[in-house]
């Protein structure tokens, strides 16, 4: 499935953990491609209150998957360990990252770039709109009034 890495990879000799709040058939899959290509392992998230106290003594970074972004920077606030937003209902920033990358590869630059977003105003959207401004990508959106993303701002 993957091959091994040639160049060091960031997280050698550090313990990470992916968490979820439930099982899900895409996350069971890529749970054992996260553990064979990057030796992630992967815990669902039970009862977060107990969750986030042990966080900390057991690994070295979190990647945390969740429904409501209130509950990520509640982990954020009570770990002393960096975690990582792996999605939320606000934001998805790693699908981000892999589209901008995707993009980069394609034309060769991104600031200047005009992208069309045409779907729901969405977590996916949201990122998306943090990262063009950033990067210097033009974005021109079209979405149904009843997919407004305008309670998060």
């Amino acid at each position: 499935m993957c091959s091994k890495r040639s160049a060091p990879f960031p997280f050698t000799g550090k313990t990470t953990r992916v968490i979820q709040p439930a099982r899900e058939e895409k996350a069971d899959a890529s749970k054992q491609t996260r553990k064979e290509c990057y030796c992630l392992s992967c815990n669902f998230l039970g009862d977060l209150y107990t969750t986030r106290g042990v966080l900390s003594g057991l690994c070295n970074i979190v990647l945390a998957r969740v429904y409501s972004h209130a509950t990520l920077e509640e982990l954020d606030r009570e770990a002393s360990i960096p975690i990582i937003n792996g999605l939320s209902d606000l934001y998805h920033p790693i699908q981000i990252l892999a589209d901008f990358l995707t993009l980069q590869e394609h034309y060769g630059y991104l600031s200047g770039l005009t992208v069309s977003w045409i779907g729901d105003g969405n977590n996916v959207l949201h990122s998306f709109m943090m990262t063009a401004a950033k990067l210097g990508v033009h974005l021109k959106v079209a979405t149904p009034k009843v997919c407004l993303f305008h309670h998060w701002f």
